[in-house]
Formats: structure tokens, sequence, C-alpha cells
């Protein structure tokens, strides 16, 4: 290989780019009998190269670009007339000549952070990708996204978007936003933010905000604001607020059901329900 050309990664959707344009890519044809490909033809665009504007847009960071129903797949670019304007601050540049030589196989996604298939991975401080059934265990500020029936473990300051029928553990200070039919377990200090038809079981210090068809149950000092149709079965020293729609809360023990649907703040603690309070007005 010349020293004028180097290898970096291009995410498509179906052959085509799937961020801002939907150029049709020479995909790489495989051999027969064997694991090796035949690289695309090159591709080239002629002109000046400004990041974000004209150009081949390659990564080396394909996590970061990856999206639902996506090929990574490796390709070699021609270094010779790049000029200041070809790279941002969000792990992309742009080139003038370009060409894909294969997809990644589920091993070589891995090693990207692109986790499939039956994958199993450990990421920390950086963006992760989780489907399929792969499992991941996320730390230190790492981003994954997970869908399918993958299961994510979240710690630290960890941050998870929880898709489909995925399945998150999060502790620590992790943060997770869980829609679809998700499953979330919190505890610590995690926070969730669930829609859809997500499930959440939280305990510790937990804070869930909980809206759509979600359903929360709630445990130790976890903290839950409910609103539309989201169920929420509250119990220890748990605390649920009622912000709006229909919700459904049950609570027991010493948990703490605070209702703000009407002009009255209706407060509960342990499914005794006490007076209700006015809200005040405060005129100018």
């Amino acid at each position: 290989m010349s020293e004028t050309i180097l290898t970096a990664y291009k995410v498509l959707v179906d052959g085509k780019s799937c961020h801002g344009g939907n150029m049709e890519w020479s995909l790489p044809v495989a051999i027969d009998g064997t694991e090796d490909y035949t690289p695309g033809e090159w591709m080239e665009v002629k002109g000046n190269i400004v990041c974000c504007q004209t150009g081949l847009h390659l990564t080396n960071k394909p996590a970061e670009w990856w999206v639902q129903g996506a090929t990574v797949y490796l390709t070699e670019y021609d270094l010779s007339k790049l000029s200041k304007y070809n790279t941002d601050n969000r792990n992309k540049f742009a080139v003038h000549r370009a060409r894909l030589l294969k997809p990644l196989n589920q091993n070589e996604s891995a090693t990207v952070k692109i986790f499939t298939g039956d994958a199993r991975g450990v990421v920390s401080g950086e963006a992760a990708i989780s489907s399929g059934n792969a499992t991941v265990r996320a730390s230190g500020n790492a981003t994954v996204r997970a869908s399918d029936n993958a299961t994510v473990e979240a710690y630290d300051n960890a941050t998870v978007r929880d898709y489909d029928n995925a399945t998150v553990e999060a502790y620590g200070n992790s943060t997770v936003e869980a829609s679809g039919n998700a499953t979330v377990r919190a505890s610590g200090n995690a926070t969730v933010r669930a829609s859809g038809n997500a499930t959440v079981r939280a305990s510790g210090n937990a804070t869930v905000r909980a809206s759509d068809n979600a359903t929360v149950e709630a445990y130790d000092n976890a903290t839950v604001r409910a609103s539309d149709n989201a169920t929420v079965r509250a119990s220890d020293n748990a605390t649920v607020n009622i912000l709006w729609g229909s919700p459904t809360v049950t609570g027991s023990k010493n948990a703490v059901v605070i209702s703000r649907l009407s002009n009255a703040i209706t407060v509960s603690v342990g499914g005794v329900v006490y007076a209700p309070a006015p809200i005040q007005e405060v005129s100018e």
C-alpha cells in the first residue's frame, strides 16, 4: 500500500450514505470459498474538499455514526489531496478519493465498539453500539446505544439509550433513556427516562421520569415523575410525583405519592390519602 493510501471506516445503509447524503457506493464482492472480498470501485469527488460540505466522508470511530440497519466497511483513501478543511471535531473527515475494501464481520466490528450478534464487550469512556443479543458492560463516561435484544450493564457516569427489547442494568450515576419495550433495572444514583412500553425497576436513590405506557416499580428512596398512561408501583420510602395525564400509581409502606393533576396537591403516604393542599396563586 502506498504511503498516501490509508484506511478508515464508512457506515452505510443498503449501500448508501446515511448521514446527510444518499450516495450509492460501489460495494465489495465476496470471493467464493474464502473470507476475502474484491474491493469496490474507487469513488471520487472533484474540486475542493470541505468537511460537512463536499467530499467522501469517513471516520475512525464508526460507533459514533452507526444507525439501525447499518453496515460498517473498511475503506482505503487517498491522502495526497487533502486540505486543511477536511476534518471536524466529530471524529469524521472528508477525502476526494476512497473505496470500500470489505464489510466488517462480528469480531472486527467489536474492535471498533460495535457489538452485534452474541458478541460480548467492555467499554469505558467511549461510544459503543449493542444490538442483536450482544452484551456490553459500560463504565466511565461511556455512551452506549442498545437495541434489539441487547443487554447493557452501566456503571459510573455511563449513558445508555435503550430501544426495542434491550435490557439495561444501571448503577452508580449512570443515565438511561428507555423506549420501545426496553427493560431497565436502576439502582444507586442512576437516572432513567422511560417512555413507550418501557419497564423500569428502580431502587436506591434512582430517579425515573415515566411517560407514555411505561411501567415503574420503585423501592428504597427512588423518585419517580409519572405522566401520560404510566403505571407506578411504589413502596419503601419511594416518592412519586404525578404530573399530568392519567397515570396509575399504587403506594405502600412509606411511599409518598404527590398528585399535581388539578388546582390542588394531593398527598398520600403508604396508601393513606391526606387532605389536598390548594395551590397558592401568587399575585404580582
